[in-house]
């Protein structure tokens, strides 16, 4: 739950490795879970994009920023 304008939102939308909703999109979020407790394709996709995202933040790079 974030706002569509935020960090965290523009990382998920490039990445492309969930989904991030309004907090008054309740339904919407129900939707999206329960799309994810049935498609075992997309659950795998997902976890894709997130651990080669996850190559884009570590500890090398943090310390890039400290220099």
């Amino acid at each position: 739950i974030v706002p569509q304008r935020s960090e965290i939102a523009r990382m998920v939308d490039k990445y492309e490795n969930g989904k991030c909703f309004e907090v008054n999109e309740v339904n919407r979020m129900v939707d999206y879970i329960r799309q994810l407790s049935t498609d075992c394709s997309l659950k795998r996709t997902l976890s894709m994009k997130s651990l080669a995202a996850a190559k884009d933040f570590t500890l090398e790079n943090a310390k890039m920023y400290l220099r």
